[in-house]
């Protein structure tokens, strides 16, 4: 084998690995170093971006509109809230209350029925002793 012969078939799979490597450190260079991200921050935004980013803001805004009446809302359904359990304590108290008086009024009303039974007893034995006098 000479070397011509050799240099044939070997400089083919040389060059291919040259390229190879070479290729390898262009894409670490451009896509993985910190010079990219400098330079792709310097690029002025295209076309239609500051309309996407007014529109945004926009909405942004009403989003934060929405937030604040939302919070109006709640705010004022906890003040709702609040007075209903004070009306339903109340109210309670009242039940209590109306309780306790009809309690009062049973027992009224029992104690004027044992009265008017020994008022009605009396008055027959009244009945009667007169009855046996006047004979």
């Amino acid at each position: 084998m000479d070397i011509k012969s050799i240099m044939r078939n070997i400089t083919p799979s040389v060059s291919v690995m040259v390229v190879g490597l070479v290729g390898a450190y262009f894409v670490y260079n451009v896509y993985f170093s910190d010079r990219v991200a400098t330079d792709y921050a310097g690029f002025e935004p295209a076309a239609g971006e500051e309309v996407m980013a007014e529109a945004a803001a926009e909405h942004a805004e009403e989003a934060h509109d929405a937030m604040e009446a939302a919070h109006d809302m709640a705010e004022e359904a906890t003040d709702a809230a609040e007075h209903a359990m004070e009306a339903a304590e109340e109210a309670t108290e009242a039940a209590e209350h109306a309780e306790d008086m009809a309690e009062e009024a049973h027992d009224a009303a029992e104690a004027a029925e044992e009265h008017a039974e020994d008022a009605a007893e009396a008055a027959v034995e009244e009945a009667v002793e007169e009855m046996e006098s006047a004979h």
